[in-house]
């Protein structure tokens, strides 16, 4: 993993574990599959709110827009297969199963 991978996961883990783990996830998931590898040529530009910008790095801890939106991207292009896998358990669990929080 590279530094600067390591770098936002430690951010992110002193403000959420939660998130430092889904943020850890995407950055493995899109290094193995080869996402990040090579020359970074493409420029993006956006226009955006502060509000968003300032909620998603207060939130992972990243300060650079670029690494923010490679966050992004890498969440989006790895997929989540979390509501498949919720829909493929109904009816495995006991009606009376709770979660304690």
């Amino acid at each position: 993993m590279r530094a600067s991978a390591k770098r936002i996961i430690s951010k992110a883990a002193k403000r959420d574990p939660l998130t430092a783990l889904k943020v850890r996830f995407a950055l493995e998931a899109a290094r193995s599959s080869r996402l990040l590898e090579g020359e970074k040529t493409r420029v993006l530009s956006a226009r955006l709110t502060e509000q968003l910008v300032s909620a998603a790095k207060r939130k992972t801890g990243i300060s650079s827009d670029t690494q923010l939106i490679e966050l992004a991207l890498a969440s989006l292009a790895i997929g989540d297969d979390f509501g498949e896998w919720l829909v493929a358990q109904g009816g495995r669990l006991k009606a009376d199963f709770a979660i304690d929080l």
